[in-house]
């Protein structure tokens, strides 16, 4: 199985997300949920190119939760989320366990697992060691000095790359 642990906040969306919705609610007085579809669809590319399942990683995870291997939402961000990754045959295939560090939960989740190939999304490095480090797609997000780009064309290229690699000890 491979596997790509996706975060959320800076990864399909951006600051230029927020700006928007902002700017929507503005004109309209509607909100809307803070995800930008286009980065979703990126992230459909890389998942039709690898069969890779999503497992949550996001603090969105509070607000859903795994019943008989499906994602259930439980607030309006989620049920939005859902909506959209259906548009895109993308689905939660689950989440991580709530412990003391991303890095930890990744690590309980693949002890856990039969993973063949994994890879991290995330506009955050955390204390990932040099294995997870070099499975990370960083995003830009909130960070002065650099783009702000959230999941973009480029990483899918890159995505696809390093989950079709096959385990140097095979």
């Amino acid at each position: 199985m491979k596997v790509i642990f996706l975060d959320i906040d800076g990864v399909l969306n951006t600051q230029q997300t927020f700006k928007d919705i902002y700017e929507e609610y503005q004109e309209s007085h509607k909100r809307r949920v803070e995800l930008d579809e286009i980065r979703i669809a990126y992230l459909s590319e890389i998942v039709k190119k690898t069969n890779a399942y999503i497992v949550l990683i996001s603090s969105w995870r509070i607000f859903g939760h795994m019943e008989d291997g499906i994602f259930v939402p439980t607030n309006k961000r989620t049920v939005e989320l859902q909506r959209l990754f259906a548009k895109y045959n993308i689905f939660i295939y689950d989440m991580t366990p709530f412990l003391e560090s991303r890095e930890e939960e990744i690590r309980e989740w693949l002890y856990n697992h039969d993973v063949e190939e994994y890879l991290i999304i995330d506009d955050e490095a955390f204390n990932y060691n040099e294995e997870e480090r070099e499975r990370l797609i960083k995003t830009s997000f909130y960070l002065k000095n650099a783009p702000d780009i959230g999941l973009s064309e480029k990483h899918i290229n890159e995505a696809v790359k390093k989950l079709n690699l096959k385990k140097k000890s095979d």
